[in-house]
């Protein structure tokens, strides 16, 4: 009982602290009762109301000590972003610094060598106004000044033929372009309707008028023996297939760039020409010719590091397409001139490799729908759905074979190297006019310099100077002395 006392007084006094005795009518059997439940009768912790003014911190700091790996994991990854972002601003600055620097180096180097060429290049340019005089004075003096007239005629009509001839040249590079950016994408297939249709034109136009085809006149028997089985193995076939690689090539690289990058680099098939053309023995290296041809390579690499949408493939690919265009220059030059002194006039060469190249790109157009080559090639349902413009893009590309051998056989050498520069600007203007295509201002600068380059060494190879002229005379008279003795040897 004594022992019970203490207990009852902490009994009642934690009733009292805790307010359950301010109830009414309760008695001490009433809180021996509330005991005996294992009632907790200590006072309870009010919780504190959150004021509007002090942000509870508690949950967040609670929150960031169990989850604390994830949270550093948060924050160091915006940081690893911008140490990323960083790395790669500086290296790009590394690369337009290094890319400015190979252009000054660049664009310096052809200063330095134009400068060494500007003596070379105002003789030619005093030979020339030479010859034009020349030439304006003879006709005059000869006639009497009666002719005039006829030579105004033929003035217009040989501008005519040069706006006809860039006109076609515009209209199927333009062609081929709409046609292979995804409507029919298929370079072979476009190819082969080009030089099949070429040919069956060709074939009637001569039946109807063989005039036309100087190289081809005469009769039957002559032709029999002159275009006999070994020389059409032994120097068709080989142009031949030179020249379906170029156009297979030059006709898939405008599925991956723009029509003014493409005829940018189409410039420095010169420098391609010569290389090959030194190489087999057709050119006498000229340290002239060498200085202009580099400082054309120059412009091209210049050209090729200002084009803002590079494209690897499609410069791989028009590389290709202009190392077989160069080689075929160079195999058609040796084996058409070493042929038993048969030369070809541009309407007669057509109709004869047109229906080589038509043969072999048609076995290979066979090889590619047989085997897995990788190369895409059309189907029947491609050819019903855009017959329409395959048969208008052979009848320009058809007009632009017949424009080219027209205005040949009615211009001179200067005409036509001033009408291809002439070409490549307005392709180069209209694509980038119409067809929205971007230049840089480092393109627009190459290329002006391209330009001069082609017609500083188109005039000297028309113009050559003195020492060059008795160099190549020096040349002739050797060449004629070797095949003399060797007839002699034979005979």
């Amino acid at each position: 009982m004594l022992k019970a006392i203490p207990f009852c007084l902490w009994a009642t006094l934690a009733v009292l602290v805790s307010g359950e005795c301010a109830a009414p009518g309760r008695t001490c059997d009433d809180v021996v009762s509330l005991l005996q439940q294992n009632v907790d009768f200590r006072p309870q912790k009010k919780e504190k109301a959150a004021s509007p003014l002090v942000p509870d911190v508690a949950p967040t700091v609670e929150k960031a000590a169990v989850d604390g790996v994830e949270d550093a994991a948060a924050v160091a990854k915006p940081n690893s972003v911008l140490q990323e972002a960083g790395h790669a601003a500086t290296k790009q600055t590394g690369k337009g610094l290094a890319s400015e620097t190979v252009t000054m180096l660049v664009g310096f180097a052809i200063f330095l060598v134009v400068l060494t060429l500007s003596k070379n290049i105002a003789g030619m340019l005093r030979r020339v106004m030479a010859v034009r005089s020349q030439s304006e004075t003879a006709p005059a003096e000869a006639n009497g000044g009666g002719s005039q007239r006829s030579s105004v005629f033929s003035s217009l009509s040989v501008v005519f033929l040069g706006i006809m001839y860039i006109a076609f040249s515009t209209a199927i590079i333009k062609y081929n372009k709409f046609l292979m950016d995804g409507r029919f994408p298929f370079a072979v297939n476009l190819t082969f309707g080009h030089q099949a249709s070429g040919f069956v034109c060709l074939f009637l136009l001569y039946a109807v008028k063989p005039s036309l085809f100087k190289s081809l006149a005469g009769s039957a028997t002559e032709r029999r023996n002159d275009l006999d089985a070994k020389y059409v193995v032994r120097n068709m076939f080989p142009i031949g297939l030179f020249t379906s690689g170029t156009l297979v090539l030059s006709n898939l690289a405008y599925e991956f760039s723009s029509v003014a990058f493409l005829q940018m680099m189409k410039e420095a098939n010169i420098v391609l020409v010569y290389l090959l053309s030194v190489i087999v023995g057709m050119e006498l290296f000229n340290s002239l010719r060498a200085r202009i041809l580099l400082c054309l390579f120059l412009s091209t690499s210049l050209c090729v590091q200002g084009e803002l949408s590079f494209d690897l493939h499609g410069f791989l690919i028009q590389g290709s397409s202009q190392l077989f265009e160069s080689s075929k220059i160079v195999l058609q030059s040796v084996l058409l001139c070493a042929a038993a002194g048969k030369k070809w006039d541009p309407m007669s060469f057509n109709l004869m490799i047109q229906p080589v190249c038509a043969s072999m790109i048609a076995i290979f157009l066979y090889l590619a729908m047989t085997c897995d080559f990788g190369i895409a090639t059309a189907t029947w349902a491609d050819y019903a759905i855009w017959w329409p413009h395959l048969a208008l893009n052979a009848v320009v590309a058809l007009g632009l074979n017949l424009s080219i051998c027209t205005f040949i056989a009615n211009t001179s050498g200067v005409g036509f190297v001033v009408l291809g520069i002439c070409k490549d600007v307005v392709i180069v203007c209209i694509d980038v006019l119409l067809s929205g295509t971007r230049i840089s201002h480092l393109q627009i600068a190459a290329f002006s310099c391209q330009l001069f380059f082609v017609s500083c060494y188109s005039l000297f190879k028309l113009f050559p100077e003195p020492t060059e002229t008795n160099d190549n005379q020096e040349k002739s008279k050797i060449s004629d002395g070797k095949e003399g003795q060797k007839a002699e040897s034979t005979s």
